[in-house]
């Protein structure tokens, strides 16, 4: 089952404008080192924990859905083509 980490590192590697966006909005509800301490230090964390603001964001940048959120699963990544510059 993969992490919270991963699903960061697959959007940094596949969509570095999308990741860009993912951390500016962090950054816009102050959740950045909310979310760097918790989801990507522990690969255990509770993601139901998540704040209403991080909730919105995971589903919106690394495919979680509410129910994945609800019953604290992390989905599988669903590949996507890379950006092609």
């Amino acid at each position: 089952m993969p992490t919270v980490r991963e699903h960061y590192e697959y959007l940094e590697k596949t969509n570095p404008k999308k990741f860009a966006d993912f951390n500016a909005e962090l950054g816009r509800h102050l959740l950045t080192d909310t979310f760097k301490r918790g989801a990507l230090k522990n690969d255990r964390y509770n993601i139901k924990k998540f704040q209403s603001p991080l909730n919105r964001l995971v589903i919106e940048f690394l495919g979680f859905s509410v129910s994945d959120l609800d019953n604290n699963t992390v989905p599988e990544i669903k590949p996507s083509k890379p950006l092609t510059q």
